[in-house]
């Protein structure tokens, strides 16, 4: 990793005077809403989400995956390579450096260009929301580790996943012996830790939470 460019990339998320950027906003509306149209569990929990807590989708999305024929428009709108995103060999990770936007994994596996292929919102705890949704799927990634994420609903090849971070802004679950002797020199057990009940929104200086 480029420590310049993640230093860089830190200063710039750390301004407050925030421009408008209506075309990167409306593009990635967009691309939510052709989403929704094919997955009907996401489309039913946007609307919860702005019926009982005031919030949009957009507000929750993490981010995107889009196919390779997307990333042109993208950089058009002021998307560039975000140097802090770990991927896996077949995305990259794209953000906007100047709006608070869901971050888009471009995926050279990923055929499809009318909507993206998958979209995954942020919870402080998936386990949490996988008990108030009854998600029986395994998730990747172990408990208490930098990056865990479940499959939430996917329907007509458009995967609703949810997510939780912990310090780490890339899309790569950590090895599970690395996750092991992470928990080991926590001193912490799993069963220990209940986790808070709440699911975050992405936009930090809304600073709104919903019990969804």
């Amino acid at each position: 990793m480029n420590i310049t460019r993640a230093r860089t990339a830190a200063a710039k998320e750390n301004r407050f005077d925030w421009p408008l950027c209506y075309e990167a906003e409306n593009l990635v509306l967009a691309q939510l809403e052709a989403f929704l149209r094919r997955n009907r569990f996401a489309k039913q929990l946007s609307e919860r989400m702005r019926n009982e807590t005031g919030t949009l989708l957009i507000d929750w999305v993490d981010y995107l995956v889009v196919a390779p024929a997307v990333e042109g428009q993208l950089r058009e709108a002021g998307y560039t390579d975000d140097p802090l995103g770990e991927t896996p060999g077949h995305q990259k990770a794209l953000w906007h450096p100047v709006a608070m936007l869901p971050r888009v994994l471009v995926d050279s596996r990923c055929a499809s260009v009318g909507s993206p292929n998958a979209l995954a919102i942020r919870a402080e705890s998936i386990s949490d929301f996988m008990a108030a949704h009854g998600i029986s799927n395994q998730p990747e990634g172990e408990p208490l580790t930098r990056f865990r994420r479940v499959l939430v609903a996917d329907e007509n090849n458009a995967r609703l996943e949810a997510l939780e971070r912990r310090g780490y802004r890339g899309f790569v679950p950590a090895k599970a012996e690395t996750a092991r002797r992470r928990r080991k020199n926590s001193g912490r057990t799993v069963s220990a830790w209940a986790g808070p009940t709440t699911i975050t929104t992405r936009s930090a200086p809304r600073g709104r939470t919903s019990s969804i």
